[in-house]
């Protein structure tokens, strides 16, 4: 997704974009300071934050952009369905990107909790059963047969 930046969060909790390629609310690149870079931008699915996709700038003028113009153009054909593909193509940014995991993580992990409480009651339901069985085999055993 992104460049590489922190993800601290804001006091709400949310995660906070520090990327260099982050658009402003005037539609210039924080890094170049491009002007037109909203026709060059890819958007973030949870935050709706803008990005300047082919920014060469950020980084230290690096060539490590979101994208190159190339892939910029089929991808912003594909969220228009101006092509025959099928499928469904996105952008996340970083700190939404590491805030999803993490909600994830959590409901997996509270899903294998449950998991885990259930297999200990089936454990202590067969164990029962067990004993049940053996009581009452013991129970036969003892009944003295009618001749």
């Amino acid at each position: 997704p992104c460049l590489h930046f922190s993800t601290p969060h804001s006091r709400k909790g949310n995660p906070v974009c520090t990327s260099p390629t982050l658009i402003n609310d005037f539609g210039i690149c924080s890094a170049c300071e491009d002007d037109n870079a909203l026709e060059k931008c890819v958007t973030c699915l949870f935050c709706n934050k803008n990005f300047h996709a082919i920014c060469r700038l950020a980084n230290g003028g690096s060539d490590n952009v979101l994208c190159n113009k190339t892939y910029l153009e089929h991808f912003s054909k594909r969220l228009e369905k101006k092509d025959s593909f099928g499928g469904t193509f996105c952008f996340i940014c970083d700190p939404c990107l590491t805030d999803h995991e993490h909600k994830q993580a959590a409901s997996l992990q509270a899903h294998v909790h449950t998991l885990e409480r259930k297999m200990e009651s089936m454990e202590n339901n067969i164990t029962q059963i067990k004993d049940l069985i053996v009581m009452q085999g013991n129970q036969t055993v003892t009944q003295p047969q009618p001749e």
